[in-house]
């Protein structure tokens, strides 16, 4: 492996299921080769430990947040019969890069394009937490823009300890006097920022529900979603949380089933 020419960019981990049909796992990393060795030596310790890793992660309805793909790789070769020697790695996309951000844009197209978010190991869906962090941001600087202003009308507040943003922005007749006094430039960024918050949210409502819906039908109908249930659905929105128990049911089946072939 040292050998091997150091190469950069965006790669491709992928297993075929029992009707031969792919799932992939899309990457970015300075080292792909590298890379590659880590990710079977991970999975090859999620495999040693298979009873436990199947029965703990289903009686959860949860996988960890950090390393979910092995955890969802390991339990997908379990249940279609796999081995390390089984997992497929090409390279999509050589290119240098100096922080994740950069080849971010690249990484979510090759997501999109193999799809590997909903039938894949990727996420728990990858493009939606982009733009939770991106909505994350955007509140802030809408926050911050608000949070500035009101300091400035009252510096008294700067020396009082007790004042805390959260305070603030729990009093609406508050923030409505600090936004009729912005200015000219705070009030443009402050737009900018209102704009990209509703795009966003717009985003998440509208393309997001509808991929919810269809897991939620595909449930009812009895059509495995896997691997879309490994993780904890009730932490993430309402929209989870009033569907829950349709989640929960399903994977009580499966722990059920899973008890009995690995007991």
């Amino acid at each position: 492996m040292n050998n091997i020419q150091k190469i950069s960019g965006i790669y491709r981990l992928y297993l075929s299921d029992k009707n031969g049909k792919e799932w992939s796992y899309i990457g970015a990393s300075k080292n792909i080769y590298n890379r590659f060795t880590i990710h079977k030596m991970m999975i090859r310790k999620m495999l040693k430990n298979k009873d436990n890793l199947l029965v703990e992660s289903l009686r959860s309805y949860t996988v960890p947040a950090h390393g979910a793909s092995y955890y969802k790789i390991a339990i997908f070769m379990i249940d279609n019969d796999k081995k390390i020697t089984d997992l497929k790695m090409e390279i999509l996309e050589e290119k240098e890069y100096q922080k994740i951000e950069d080849i971010e844009p690249t990484e979510i197209k090759y997501i999109e394009k193999y799809n590997s978010e909903w039938e894949g190991f990727n996420g728990p869906h990858a493009k939606q937490f982009k733009y939770i962090r991106l909505l994350t941001e955007a509140k802030y600087q809408y926050n911050k823009i608000l949070f500035d202003q009101y300091l400035k009308l009252n510096e008294d507040k700067l020396k009082d300890q007790k004042l805390s943003i959260n305070a603030f922005f729990s009093d609406p007749k508050k923030i409505e006097q600090v936004k009729k006094s912005l200015k000219k430039g705070q009030l443009k960024h402050f737009k900018i920022y209102q704009e990209k918050i509703a795009t966003i949210e717009n985003i998440l409502k509208n393309e997001y529900s509808r991929q919810f819906k269809t897991i939620e039908k595909n449930l009812r109908t009895g059509t495995n979603p896997f691997p879309t249930i490994w993780f904890n659905w009730k932490n993430l929105d309402a929209y989870f949380e009033k569907n829950f128990e349709v989640y929960k049911n399903y994977c009580d089946q499966i722990i059920e089933k899973k008890i009995k072939e690995y007991n």
